[in-house]
Parts: structure tokens; sequence; C-alpha cells
């Protein structure tokens, strides 16, 4: 994360982002018109994966870092859900809804990445803050390691 000021720099923000936009706009083509319910359910749980992330990242605290993550993954097999019930439907192609879906296939492994150096850099920074004691804490998720 290296560079990463903002939620709109996380590559894994611009992937999710895109994914949702090429959902949205598929929604907008005739099969679905008359599938209000399903086209907003589609859409509210591929827009909660961007905003979830987006939240992970403006997290305050580790503890909290978990959090975002899972409603993202969630949201994630949620969207994939839709996107089998749209093909089931008929309202997808076989191409549209493998393209779709394994965009969504690879979101999760992205997701877990990410919060996994975003928790690293928090600890080290959380460690350098309370006098704890350098790479050895590395991997540590249940406790603290003071200097003697």
């Amino acid at each position: 994360m290296a560079g990463v000021r903002d939620f709109p720099d996380l590559q894994i923000w611009q992937q999710a982002r895109d994914r949702s936009k090429k959902i949205s706009s598929v929604t907008k083509q005739e099969p679905f018109r008359f599938d209000r319910r399903l086209v907003a359910q589609i859409n509210d749980s591929s827009d909660s994966v961007v905003l979830n992330i987006a939240e992970e990242f403006g997290g305050g605290t580790q503890g909290e870092f978990p959090q975002f993550p899972r409603f993202a993954i969630g949201s994630v097999d949620e969207t994939r859900f839709h996107l089998a019930a749209s093909y089931d439907h008929e309202y997808l192609t076989r191409e549209e809804y493998g393209d779709l879906f394994a965009l969504g296939s690879a979101l999760p492994d992205w997701v877990l990445q990410d919060i996994d150096g975003k928790t690293r850099l928090w600890r080290e920074a959380h460690a350098k803050e309370q006098g704890v004691a350098g790479p050895h804490t590395e991997g540590c998720r249940n406790s603290v390691h003071r200097r003697p």
C-alpha cells in the first residue's frame, strides 16, 4: 500500500468499481427492465463491495479492519448469487454471466490481501508508538511484546 493516500488509489477499489459499473450497464438493458427488484438487489450488492472497500481504507483501529472486508466479501457473494439468478432468468448470456462472475471471483482474494497488508502496516506503526520490539512482532495478532 506504499504510495496509497486515499481509497481511489487502491487497485482493489478500482477493480470493484469497474465491475459495479459493468453490472449497472448490463442491468439497464431490455431483459432486466421488468425485474426492478433484481436490478435493485444486484446493483446494491455490487455497490456495497465498493463502499466497504472504501470504508475499510478509512478504518481507525485494528479491530475495525476485519469488519469491512468481511462485509465486502459478503457483498461479492451476494452479487454473484444475483448474477446466477440473472443467468437462470435468461437476462444474461452465458458469456456475460461468465465475465461478470469471474470478475467477482477474484475480489475476495484481493480484499484479504489488502486487509492483511493494511493490518501489518497498522501493527508496525502502533508498535513504534508503544515502544514495542521490532520484527518479532510481525504476525503476532493476539499480544504485544514490549521491550524489557
